[in-house]
């Protein structure tokens, strides 16, 4: 068996981490073009909103996440990121309640359980769940969790 070394399981995250930040880059992508020049290959923009929260704002938030999102996978990419157990604890912890309520938001809507349109918008929980996952990443990052067995 192959020993694997820091920087290749911290390039591994990253790889990971990349993933996640390209599919949240499609979901700003895609409501910024069927906001600026619809498509009928995409869902309708009412379908990408999942708050009352003006675009302007949700825009601005994304932006700044993606900013987020690319330095974090950048620093896991060139391997200058040392583990920090108590960060790990604090994200997986949030990262589950935010997963969990964003899954549960997911199949209420899906089930068709509720009358709140914030449940029956599929495409913003989706891509929460994204979010969610990019945190729990990190949590399994700080807490080894994923190459606990590994020298």
């Amino acid at each position: 068996m192959e020993v694997v070394g820091k920087k290749d399981r911290s390039s591994a995250y990253a790889t990971a981490l990349w993933v996640l930040v390209f599919l949240f880059c499609l979901r700003v992508i895609g409501q910024l073009i069927q906001l600026l020049s619809p498509v009928a290959w995409l869902p309708p923009l009412s379908a990408w909103q999942g708050s009352k929260l003006p675009y302007s704002i949700l825009l601005a938030c994304q932006l700044v996440i993606i900013f987020l999102m690319f330095r974090v996978s950048g620093r896991h990419a060139s391997g200058s990121v040392q583990r920090r157990p108590r960060l790990g604890k604090w994200l997986l912890f949030v990262g589950g309640v935010y997963f969990l309520t964003m899954a549960a938001r997911l199949v209420i809507g899906l089930a068709d359980l509720s009358g709140n349109v914030w449940f029956h918008r599929p495409i913003p929980a989706f891509f929460h769940l994204v979010l969610a996952s990019f945190v729990l990443l990190l949590a399994a990052f700080h807490l080894n969790l994923i190459n606990r067995g590994q020298k």
